[in-house]
Parts: structure tokens; sequence; C-alpha cells
């Protein structure tokens, strides 16, 4: 697994225009886990809970479309993702086109899968979904 230092946080970047996976930098969870002297069986459960509230992408024909995206990692999962290299993939997004909405959660969900070593959840909310979401505390 890579070292974190060769992570994107904390050094200058460039913004890719282009969709590219290789954007997400793992994070192995283990050995943070070691130094708090967890066994191979965790004592706890749960996922984290990622939002996007600015994805964005190009449809077939290149018109912008936007929604608000939520990955769920569970806990368990061997790998975390480094979130500015998360910032750094969806920014690629932006001028990606893609053939419906479901392909972007696909796709998104596949890369982010990939990097974590275990299935991503990954749930798409069109704007006319933004109303009903809720602001409160999980």
């Amino acid at each position: 697994m890579a070292d974190l230092r060769n992570s994107p946080l904390g050094h200058a970047t460039t913004w890719s225009d282009a969709y590219d996976p290789r954007l997400l930098f793992p994070v192995e969870r283990a050995p943070q886990r070691a130094e708090l002297r967890f066994g191979d069986a965790l004592p706890f459960r749960g996922v984290d809970v990622w939002n996007a509230y600015e994805l964005s992408w190009l449809d077939a024909r290149g018109k912008p479309e936007v929604a608000i995206a939520r990955f769920v990692v569970p806990a368990e999962s061997p790998c975390i993702v480094e979130s500015k290299s998360v910032k750094l993939y969806l920014t690629a997004l932006n001028l990606t086109r893609f053939h419906a909405r479901n392909d972007v959660a696909t796709t998104i969900a596949r890369d982010l899968s990939a990097a974590a070593g275990m299935t991503v959840g990954v749930v798409l909310v069109a704007p006319e979904g933004f109303a009903a979401l809720p602001r409160a505390e999980p």
C-alpha cells in the first residue's frame, strides 16, 4: 500500500479535467488499528459516511448535470480513501460525459470500492430531491 506521505494531502496539486480513478489514494486502516491494539476482529461495527454536495458531470450531449452524493464505506474495509484524493477525483468528473446518472453512480462505486477494498455504497440525489434531504445531525 502507498505511503501517506505520497498522498496529495499537504502538497500542491493540479486539477485533472479528465476522469481518472488513479487519482484515488487508498490508505490502509491496519497500521492505525494495530497502534490501538485492535485484533483481527474489530470491537465495533459501522460505516464511514461521506457526502459530496457539489458533484457534477456532463450528460451525453455535454450539458452539465449535478447531484448530491453519499458514499458509505464499511468500517471493516481494509482501506479508507484519502479525502483530498476523493476531491480531486470528483472534480475530474466535471468535464466527463456519462450516458445516464446511474452510470455516474456505478462508476464512482466501482472506483471507490476498488480503492477501499470492499463494496462502497453510492447514492446520488438529483436536484429535485435536495429539499427532502435531512438537515440534522445523523
